[in-house]
Parts: structure tokens; sequence; C-alpha cells
């Protein structure tokens, strides 16, 4: 298994998902690369981040959401840190509570990631999740 010290650089990934499209931003340790929507293909995130970072270590996170936990179990296989969190979790200022968009929501969840200060809630495996239903 490959370990981030074996990779150039890292990124840090923040993924606002929704079921029609997802709001993505990306981080190096330097600075903001950029901000943008996507469908929600973890496939296209994959190709995207091949394309324009090759040998990077990929740390991404995303909200808890009704969606369930398809994405993190599709992030996982491409070799990627997944963290999927709380939304109360994340830190959050004024200035973002008040202008709350998909964008926002991503950036801030790329920074927090970023700044290490995300905790993933336990994503139960396959079996016990349905177990659980």
């Amino acid at each position: 298994m490959e370990t981030l010290s074996q990779h150039l650089f890292k990124l840090y990934v923040g993924i606002d998902v929704h079921k029609k499209q997802w709001s993505v931003s990306i981080f190096t340790d330097a600075a903001h690369h950029r901000t943008f929507t996507q469908p929600p293909s973890p496939e296209a995130l994959k190709t995207y981040l091949d394309r324009n970072f090759p040998g990077a270590a990929v740390i991404c996170a995303y909200e808890a959401t009704k969606l369930g936990y398809w994405i993190y179990r599709e992030l996982k296989p491409f070799g990627f840190e997944c963290l999927v969190v709380n939304a109360a979790d994340i830190p959050t200022s004024d200035k973002d509570a008040s202008s709350k968009t998909d964008p926002v929501d991503s950036r801030k969840i790329a920074k927090a990631l970023r700044a290490n200060l995300l905790t993933s809630i336990h994503v139960p495996d396959i079996v016990t999740q349905g177990d659980r239903q």
C-alpha cells in the first residue's frame, strides 16, 4: 500500500455532494487550485486529478448526507484517503454562514481538511450497513 510520503505532494479535496452535481474545491499545502462543479461521479473526479496532478496524494472529505457511503466506497479503491464528516464538525465563520453556497461549503471542507481539523465518522462495511436497514 502506498503511503502519503511516497507522493510528490498532497491535495486536499473538499466535496459538497448532491444527487445532481458536486461542488469540488482543491487545495495544495500552498494554495487554492480551483473550485468547480462536476457530475456526481468519483470516476470523473479521479480523471481530473490524474490529468492535472499526476503523482499527488489525494485526501478528500465530504459531509455525511442521505446519499450514504457509496462515494467513500468508490473513492477508496483509487488510493484516496477519504473522510466522511459530520457537518456540525466543520469549522464555519460568520461570513461562511451568511453566504452558504455549494462552492463555499466545498472550500470550507477543503480548508479544514488541509488544517487537519476534520475527523471522519465511522463508515460501516456493506454487510453491517445492510443489517441496519
